[in-house]
């Protein structure tokens, strides 16, 4: 190693060179980086509910529209100037490329008794509009027809426009282009928008504006607290160089591999800015200690390589270990989220270990007595700490205990809320557009069911009936559906509107008759949105409230325990957003739970194995699990629920965590190394790596606290969750480990004396 070091800090320019070059190639893959909204592409892609998803949209298309309400509060919508203007947004809206149809009051469709039995035509012509009696005529066939009831509110001040995209719009363009349409239209109209397609488009658009600005934010709060640490301008530059190089280089390696960046992934970047700098504030503090003993910058870069080479490299292999237990992750996403942080962590290690000590080696630095500036006041901060935990070990130990367990109580109580509505604050103009939607409407979200079998059947259509019977009952849910409401309102129309024949006729033959007259004046597309050509599949189309992910999964748990119960013979598979909610719940908690698991026992191996002591390697982890108990802990009591954002909070608290708890260890080992006593080894250990461990939990704690700004909340969370974690894994680390390390009986020292140059510096 001497020999690697030596000849590294001999050709510094080159080895600066040759790492800057590396990482901007890899940089360059940034302008590759794709973007995937997608909520599905959280899910497993051989995941029951959403196979049915795509069958349905290959049948029927997009089944969850994007959901307009127009009209005036306290006026009518049975006004000719209103209904003009709703049309007028329908057209525009229809023109757009994104869209592929739109349906409202003004060019729905509805069944008109005829001498021939029914025929189909438009529920309003609007050259009519002004004709005497002819809207109160309108508003007694709306009355008449459940289906199109759905479209106008109770009060009746306000109407829906069901916006149907196409199957491969791009809803990230779709949503803005919608709302300025709407813009344009907003004076004459009060218009409310939302709608899971238009969620998906404007949050991730936000999201990222949101993700770009924190960035800034957070770079600028590192460089700050890096200098308050630090003490020195030079020091602090030359962290952020690392940093940037760091996350360029992660960030172009996503666009290289061909992963996408998705709402689960956004907090990638800042991941990695507060990361980065872990190593180089416990590299260049060192560098810092050593030139004031030696006064020569190049001697003390290689003591500081050869010094903190073992520490650092295994901080920085448990840290990638830590985010690579993601890989097995259920949420499809999150294995390329770790194992990319874990290669970012790597290269990180290598510019701490060549680049940074190059760039130190040829700097210049202040004379001795400006570098030293307020080091007494630290070495008796320290000293003192260190005779506060020889004398209170006990006590510590117990405080420590009763907060564990008593945030273990918490733990059962922690909630799942992945819903799109839950990311935003309840002051959002979005969430409270989807209020007042499943407010008037109940139509803030949509659920499917894919229904395989004969639809001529009678028997089957009652069946079809009785599901959505069911689930209207639910609470929270608005209109069901499907071809068996049209067959039977086509039976009442066929029998003079007469109210007792709004039923599934009783043979094939007369439901066969029905669809074919239908066929003969109505609009094939009525038909297609619910059943296939053939009469072999079927949807049931529900809407409903954009309900939180706990009212969800109850509901669509009770509607397949009802057809489980009910209809076993029925073939009947829900599927949509609102059961990706339901089936994504179990996956947060196994990706969360297996992860904090796979990391703890990867530390305990690595951390014993480096520490060659099996008590060693336990107490590197005590922190580590003590800081998840109370972070979830801390989420039961307080309500804090669980998200597929936050849920990498464990992760990162482990991955960032460890390494305080490993510079401690390390340094608790080399004292122990000169034959001291404990309380000398804890006391000499806190002065050594108490300020870099310190400042380096300042530093990436500053980071996430950035994120508590964000206007979404899981980010918001994540950010105050992941701070709190990092405050509490230093104190951990320099407070609770020397506390344990201190109880029970002295083993005396074994392990040689260290040379000079492993010997720690005197200040």
């Amino acid at each position: 190693m001497a020999r690697w070091i030596e000849g590294m800090l001999r050709h510094p320019r080159a080895v600066i060179a040759g790492a800057v070059l590396l990482s901007l190639l890899g940089a360059l893959g940034i302008t590759r980086i794709e973007i995937d909204d997608r909520l599905e592409a959280l899910l497993p892609p051989d995941m029951e509910s959403l196979v049915v998803w795509h069958e349905i949209e290959e049948i029927f298309g997009t089944t969850e529209p994007i959901v307009v309400a127009a009209g005036r509060e306290g006026a009518s919508i049975w006004d000719p100037t209103t209904l003009r203007t709703v049309d007028q947004l329908r057209a525009r809206l229809e023109e757009l490329p994104e869209v592929d149809s739109v349906t409202g009051i003004t060019n729905a469709n509805h069944l008109i008794a005829s001498d021939f039995g029914f025929e189909v035509g438009p529920l309003l012509e609007m050259e009519r509009l002004e004709e005497p009696g002819y809207l109160q005529a309108a508003r007694g066939a709306l009355g008449g027809n459940e289906m199109l009831q759905a479209l106008v509110s109770e009060d009746e001040a306000y109407t829906l426009l069901l916006v149907t995209l196409r199957v491969d719009a791009d809803e990230v363009a779709a949503g803005p282009a919608i709302q300025r349409v709407i813009d344009t239209l907003e004076p004459e109209l009060d218009v409310h928008v939302a709608g899971t397609p238009f969620f998906l488009g404007v949050i991730a658009e936000e999201i990222r504006g949101d993700v770009l600005s924190l960035v800034r934010f957070v770079f600028l709060v590192l460089f700050l607290v890096v200098l308050l640490s630090l003490r020195s301008l030079k020091g602090a530059l030359l962290t952020m160089a690392v940093i940037a190089l760091t996350a360029m280089t992660t960030l172009g390696l996503m666009g290289w591999t061909g992963n996408k960046f998705t709402v689960a992934n956004t907090s990638m970047p800042i991941v990695l800015l507060a990361i980065a700098s872990a190593d180089s504030i416990h590299i260049i503090t060192h560098f810092l200690r050593r030139l004031r003993a030696r006064g020569d910058a190049r001697e003390a870069a290689a003591e500081t390589v050869r010094h903190l080479m073992l520490p650092v490299l295994l901080t920085s292999v448990t840290t990638a270990l830590a985010f690579l237990s993601l890989i097995g992750s259920p949420i499809t996403v999150l294995g390329p989220y770790g194992y990319l942080t874990a290669i970012g962590v790597g290269w990180a290690w290598v510019l701490s270990a060549t680049f940074l000590p190059c760039l130190l080696s040829i700097s210049r630095w202040p004379a001795h007595g400006a570098v030293r500036g307020g080091q007494a006041a630290l070495r008796t901060f320290w000293s003192r700490l260190a005779g506060v935990v020889i004398r209170r070990r006990v006590a510590i130990t117990g405080i420590a205990t009763l907060l564990v367990v008593a945030s273990a109580l918490g733990v059962p109580r922690v909630l799942v809320e992945v819903s799109m509505t839950s990311m935003l604050s309840p002051e959002s103009t979005l969430r409270q557009a989807s209020s007042f939607l499943d407010e008037r409407f109940s139509a803030g979200s949509n659920l499917s069911l894919l229904v395989t079998g004969d639809l001529y059947d009678p028997a089957l259509l009652e069946d079809m009936l009785d599901v959505e019977a069911f689930i209207e009952g639910e609470e929270g849910v608005g209109h069901a559906r499907s071809i068996a409401d049209l067959v039977a309102s086509m039976n009442k129309a066929f029998n003079g509107e007469d109210p007792a024949f709004e039923r599934i006729p009783e043979t094939r033959e007369a439901v066969a008759q029905l669809l074919l007259l239908y066929s003969f004046s109505g609009d094939p597309a009525d038909l297609e949105r619910f059943v296939t050509t053939g009469y072999d599949r079927a949807q049931i189309s529900v809407q409903m409230e954009s309900l939180s992910t706990q009212r969800v999964s109850r509901m669509v748990d009770d509607l397949k325990r009802y057809l489980e119960a009910e209809k076993p013979g029925l073939r009947a598979a829900p599927t949509g957003f609102a059961v990706f909610l339901r089936d994504l719940v179990p996956l947060v908690v196994r990706s969360s739970v297996t992860s904090v698991i796979v990391a703890l026992i990867i530390m305990v191996l690595v951390a014993g194995i480096a520490f060659r002591s099996a008590r060693l390697g336990i107490l590197t982890v005590v922190p580590l699990g003590a800081t998840v108990v109370l972070l979830f802990g801390i989420m039961g009591w307080t309500g804090i629920p669980l998200s597929h954002v936050n849920a990498l909070m464990a992760a990162i608290a482990i991955g960032v965590g460890v390494d305080y708890a490993i510079h401690f260890v390390a340094a608790y080992q080399r004292q122990g190394n000169a034959g001291r006593r404990r309380e000398e080894r804890v006391t000499g250990a806190l002065m050594e790596v108490g300020p870099p461990v310190a400042f380096n939990a300042l530093s990436v704690g500053g980071g996430f606290a950035v994120l508590l700004a964000s206007r979404f909340v899981p980010i918001s969370f994540l950010g105050g969750l992941v701070t709190f974690a990092m405050i509490v894994s230093a104190l951990g680390a320099l407070i609770l480990i020397p506390s344990l390390l201190l109880m029970g009986r002295e083993k005396a020292a074994t392990r040689p004396v260290p040379s000079d140059a492993e010997r720690p510096v005197s200040e």
